[in-house]
């Protein structure tokens, strides 16, 4: 199982237990993506997101084609 995690949202000292994450064989990833006020002037371009497709959080994803 990988885990992606995009920011830094609550700071960096957060308890992990990393037995969980040994014993489940899970993969953690993390991006960070840069200060606050960055993406606050970012927000104030109007760029749009381009969306190409949507899967649900229900949607079994080992039973989809790469």
């Amino acid at each position: 199982m990988l885990i992606s995690l995009m920011g830094m949202l609550t700071g960096f000292e957060r308890p992990v237990d990393t037995g969980i994450l040994l014993e489940k064989r899970i993969t953690l990833q993390g991006i960070d993506v840069g200060r606050v006020e960055t993406l606050q002037a970012l927000l104030k371009t109007n760029i749009a997101p381009q969306v190409n497709h949507i899967i649900p959080f229900e949607t079994d994803l080992s039973t989809q084609a790469d």
